[in-house]
């Protein structure tokens, strides 16, 4: 038995999409595998549709108030979507972990940003900190962030990451700082959402009840007034509409507000937009799957890195959709799909072979 400790619990489509396809690659592997129900502190307050600040500081207090409804309603929905589609184990806490810990014999950490600390609280669960015996300790796909680690965040990283069996990585500028710290080595690996066939992606969105017909999608991870312009631009010239899904509660309002949409509806909104304009990693990579006409632009800020979108662009040739203050949208041009999804192909294959001999314990 696998289990796999990862963001499964975050409102977050991509952390949920990825979890979905690295126990669906499993499943196609016939390894037997469940994810580890763990709830980890800071981002089950991260995630909390409860106002998190004092009602003394009004303005604040007051717009999270309205935004509780539609964070209430995404929480249910992504709840719902693991209860029917994701094997789990029960409901589990840190102190709880070394205990259930044994009835695996590999337990997995990836994908996603599971050694950034700036988005786990420093939670050193997603390193495999807990003592465990006669356990294979694997990751697949981990993320570091940010390309820069700090200090402190390295110490305790350390020691945790020397006691893994096998070791993978999302992206390329981690392998070296990891091999250095971990003393092994270690592979890079795609993110599990390339792992599924795009027919089972295809499946999924065909779930969602939605019908809207020639539409812009946006979908953003924080704000971006470059995004918000083309998407506008675009709509008037091509005479679309614009259904908007931002992750962030500061954004411009722009078209149709699909802020709780499910998932099922979120890969739908992707699948049959005209233009698909983001600057979330997921997002990028669920409109190369459907073959989409894309822009987007990098994102900023402490917690967001550039590495991601630089492994995608070398990788898949995405810098000729990158938006900025000085290209317009008809400065883009078109993208290669019949090289990107050969490119995808052999990905996949040497991926999955990597998993599967991570888990049975051959280098």
């Amino acid at each position: 038995m696998v289990g796999i400790l990862t963001f499964h619990r975050a409102v977050n489509y991509g952390a949920v999409l990825q979890t979905y396809a690295l126990q669906g690659a499993l499943n196609d592997l016939k390894i037997e595998n469940e994810v580890l129900d763990y709830r980890c502190p800071f981002i089950e307050a991260h995630y909390n549709p409860k106002p998190s600040v004092s009602p003394i500081h009004v303005k604040h207090f007051f717009k999270e108030v309205t935004q509780m409804p539609i964070k209430k309603r995404a929480r249910e929905s992504f709840d719902l979507f693991l209860s029917k589609n994701i094997k789990m184990s029960e409901k589990l806490e840190k102190n709880g972990l070394c205990s259930v810990a044994e009835k695996y014999d590999v337990i997995i950490t990836g994908s996603d940003q599971v050694w950034n600390m700036a988005v786990t609280g420093e939670d050193t669960v997603y390193a495999l900190d807990f003592a465990i015996k006669n356990v294979r300790k694997v990751s697949y796909a981990a993320s570091l962030g940010p390309a820069e680690m700090k200090a402190e965040y390295k110490a305790k990283l350390t020691p945790c990451l020397k006691q893994y069996d096998s070791i993978s990585v999302r992206e390329p500028a981690a392998k070296a700082f990891i091999e250095e710290i971990s003393e092994k080595n270690v592979k890079v690996d795609v993110d599990p959402t390339i792992l599924l066939p795009t027919e089972k992606w295809e499946s999924l969105a065909d779930k969602s009840n939605l019908a809207y017909k020639n539409f812009i999608f946006v979908y953003t991870m924080q704000p971006s007034d470059i995004l918000y312009n083309l998407a506008q631009n675009l709509a008037k010239k091509e005479e679309l509409q614009i259904y908007s899904l931002s992750m962030v509660d500061n954004s411009r309002k722009l078209g149709t507000d699909m802020r709780g949409a499910k998932i099922e509806d979120f890969l739908w909104m992707i699948k049959h937009a005209r233009y698909v304009v983001t600057n979330s990693f997921h997002g990028l990579l669920f409109a190369l799957r459907f073959h989409k006409q894309l822009y987007w632009a990098f994102q900023q800020g402490k917690h967001m890195s550039n590495p991601r979108f630089d492994m995608l662009i070398e990788q898949y040739g995405i810098d000729c959709r990158c938006c900025s203050k000085e290209l317009g949208v008809d400065q883009c041009t078109e993208l290669d799909y019949n090289y990107i999804d050969s490119i995808m192909s052999h990905q996949r294959n040497e991926s999955l072979q990597n998993l599967r001999l991570s888990i049975v314990g051959e280098q």
